[in-house]
């Protein structure tokens, strides 16, 4: 079967653009059941000029069941990065999300585009970082999740209260490395994860063969991407995609070889002024050396004339 490769922004988008698909995506990636799902804001894009990173964000407001049966409000964000890093980049869009009402209801609600007021509740944040690049100390890990224990910080003991304190000012984390995934199906996650792996790709890295058993519940996931194959449009998304990025390459190559050029530049400069200097220095050391020299014979030519 062919399908859309989901690494591009455009087939993404269209991807989570299903709350059915959406859902299954992030209950899958964090591990609890997502019962509720719309978008908080518009997603955002951003290509980089740091050879050809783009950066995609999608904001979720979401009720989560959790383990024991609580159901939660929280906020999800997920960042998906192609290539290279940007961590200031990333900082800067969590912490637009710090800050953000509580919602009781989200269903069929358009989320409210007004500021919230000064004394409006907070909710919890949970990201998602689906990277297409390897995070090196994490070699062979195809997903990663940082999770939020309190310990007694005498006793050592585990404290299982939680309060809002602490649970508004930290945040859990999925951290994805398509790069890792190396083919392995070890869980269900990695076999949701196998529809991003770069392998097989046809057409431009557009499309890609995809012929994994997949359980059931993640049909609903290849059948869009499938879907967003058929689709004319979205291929022409990808191919504007691909253009903008080399347009970025082309510029970055650019920039960096005229770097090194004034880095060379630069380093002949301080080579021929080291040259200068020591020229300089060898000149006086000379002028010294004859100096004394004519100090030493005007010295023996006294001694001799009092002699006389």
């Amino acid at each position: 079967m062919l399908i859309a490769n989901p690494i591009y922004d455009t087939v993404f988008k269209y991807l989570m653009d299903d709350p059915r698909v959406a859902r299954v995506i992030i209950s899958t990636i964090i591990g609890e059941e997502v019962e509720e799902l719309v978008f908080k804001q518009r997603e955002r894009s951003a290509q980089l000029a740091t050879l050809g990173v783009s950066i995609f964000r999608l904001d979720f407001s979401a009720v989560v069941k959790t383990a024991d049966g609580t159901r939660k409000n929280v906020l999800i964000e997920i960042q998906k990065a192609d290539s290279g890093d940007d961590i200031p980049r990333f900082r800067r869009y969590l912490a637009e999300n710090y800050y953000s009402p509580a919602r009781k209801d989200f269903v069929g609600e358009e989320e409210p585009e007004a500021e919230p007021a000064p004394d409006a509740p907070m909710i919890p944040i949970i990201t998602i970082y689906i990277l297409g690049y390897p995070l090196g100390p994490l070699k062979g890990h195809s997903a990663v999740t940082v999770k939020r224990s309190y310990f007694d910080a005498v006793t050592r003991e585990e404290i299982h209260a939680r309060v809002d304190f602490i649970e508004h000012l930290t945040h859990d984390s999925h951290v994805i490395q398509i790069s890792e995934l190396k083919r392995r199906r070890r869980s269900k996650l990695e076999q949701l994860l196998s529809l991003f792996e770069q392998m097989n790709l046809q057409a431009n890295r557009h499309l890609k063969v995809f012929d994994d058993e997949l359980p059931e519940e993640f049909q609903s996931v290849l059948d869009r991407l499938y879907s967003a194959a058929l689709d004319n449009q979205i291929r022409a998304q990808m191919e504007v995609e691909d253009e903008f990025l080399d347009s970025w390459r082309r510029r970055d190559r650019s920039y960096e070889q005229a770097l090194k050029e004034a880095a060379l530049r630069e380093e002949e400069a301080v080579r021929r002024e080291e040259q200068a200097r020591m020229h300089a220095e060898e000149e006086r050391r000379l002028k010294e050396e004859a100096l004394a020299e004519l100090e030493e014979l005007r010295r023996q030519l006294g001694r001799s004339e009092r002699r006389e």
